[in-house]
C-alpha cells in the first residue's frame, strides 16, 4: 500500500487575480514612495511568511497552497515564479515550515470565483487535523464571503484573513495585514518606512 499524504497544519487559498492586481499596486506605490525599483518578489517566500504569520511554526508545520482563478492560466507580475499553474501546479518544494504544496483550480466557466472560494474554505473546514486556514482575496469580496465562511468553520480551525484594511474581525476570522509579508517580499526594509 502507498503511503497516506499528511495534512498540513496550514491550507493557504488565494485568489491569483487579487493577488496580481494588489503586488503591482504595492510595487509601484513604492517604488515612487522609495524612489528605487523593487525586484520580483519570491512568491514561496511570501507563502511562507503568510504561513508564519497565520501561526505555522515548527519545520514540521507544512502548507499546502491553492491558488483560485476564474481564468485557465494564471500569471502574477513582479512573481517568481510567474506562470503558475505551468510552474507550480502539483509540484512542491521544502521551506522552513516544512513542505509546501501547490494546486491550481479555476471556475471552468461554471460558477463564480466567489462561490469557488467559499465551497474551497468550507470544505477544509472538513479535514481532521487541519489547524488553520490563511486566505488571501480582496477585502471587499472578502466582507461579501465572511458569514458564509462561518457556516461550517469548526472551533478547532483558526480562519486567518490577509488584508489591506484594518478592519475588526468578522466573527471568529482572525484578521492579519498583508501589506508586511507584501513588503518583505519585495525586499524593503522597515528603517525604509521611516
Amino acid at each position: 500500500m502507498g503511503e497516506e499524504k499528511k495534512i498540513p497544519e496550514t491550507f493557504i487559498v488565494v485568489d491569483t487575480s487579487y493577488l496580481d492586481f494588489i503586488s503591482n499596486d504595492v510595487k509601484q506605490n513604492f517604488e515612487r514612495i522609495l524612489a528605487r525599483p523593487l525586484p520580483s518578489f519570491d512568491l514561496v517566500g511570501l507563502l511562507t511568511w503568510l504561513s508564519m504569520d497565520a501561526g505555522a511554526q515548527t519545520a514540521k508545520s507544512g502548507s499546502d497552497v491553492l491558488f483560485l482563478s476564474d481564468l485557465s492560466d494564471v500569471h502574477i507580475r513582479n512573481c517568481e515564479p510567474e506562470n503558475l499553474k505551468q510552474t507550480l501546479d502539483g509540484k512542491a518544494c521544502m521551506t522552513e515550515i516544512g513542505e509546501m504544496t501547490f494546486a491550481f483550480s479555476n471556475t471552468e466557466g461554471f460558477t463564480t470565483l466567489k462561490d469557488l472560494f467559499v465551497d474551497t474554505v468550507n470544505h477544509l473546514c472538513k479535514i481532521k487535523g487541519l489547524k488553520r486556514i490563511a486566505l488571501v482575496a480582496s477585502d471587499s469580496e472578502f466582507d461579501e464571503m465572511s458569514q458564509e465562511l462561518l457556516k461550517n468553520k469548526p472551533e478547532n480551525v483558526d480562519v486567518v484573513m490577509f488584508r489591506m484594511d484594518r478592519k475588526e474581525p468578522a466573527g471568529s476570522i482572525r484578521h492579519e495585514l498583508l501589506i508586511y509579508p507584501l513588503l518583505k517580499a519585495f525586499g524593503v526594509r522597515s528603517e525604509e518606512l521611516g
